[in-house]
């Protein structure tokens, strides 16, 4: 199986189509793409290996490059706001509309449109993301100091939101990256 995956909050640049109609399912590139799709899926099976037909559908997202707008100002802040470590705050969402210059209901439609789902959502999943990052750099260190040093309340806040994204325990996912 060959696929792309986009950076956060730039999909929906790319399939001009919010993410929150695409969250949970499959769609065919050629809902897309139109009939390019097609011709490229239709040379990708001709292909004899999985890196000929990644280095293809490689090829066909850089022709389509300069048609792809950057995600707009206030998406880029609120991402940029959500990968740093903030202070706690007793309402994240709404610290993050002031520092991104929304309002709280344009800031969740807007995650909504370019990330399939809210702001807090996100900021689990970022969340979650410097968890394995630091798993992976930090093999010796203490499920406790990893839940603070990743932003975290406890090691139980952490093992209830790696259970619930995940399906996981911490101490199962770190077995799972020491592999």
């Amino acid at each position: 199986m060959v696929g792309l995956r986009f950076r956060a909050g730039i999909a929906a640049s790319w399939l001009r189509t919010p993410l929150c109609e695409l969250t949970g399912t499959v769609v065919p590139l050629d809902a897309f793409w139109g009939a390019a799709a097609d011709e490229l899926h239709a040379r990708m099976t001709e292909a004899g290996s999985a890196a000929a037909r990644a280095a293809m559908l490689a090829h066909a997202v850089e022709k389509r490059l300069a048609a792809v707008a950057a995600p707009p100002a206030d998406i880029a802040a609120c991402l940029a706001e959500l990968r740093q470590r903030q202070p706690m705050s007793d309402n994240p969402i709404r610290l993050l509309a002031q520092t991104t210059g929304t309002s709280e209901r344009t800031l969740r439609r807007r995650c909504h449109e370019h990330f399939g789902y809210g702001a807090k959502t996100l900021d689990r999943i970022l969340r979650l993301q410097r968890f394995l990052a630091t798993c992976r750099s930090d093999v010796e260190a203490s499920l406790s100091a990893l839940a603070l040093d990743t932003g975290y309340a406890d090691q139980a806040h952490l093992t209830r939101e790696t259970r619930e994204l995940t399906s996981l325990s911490p101490r199962e996912i770190r077995r799972q990256l020491a592999n």
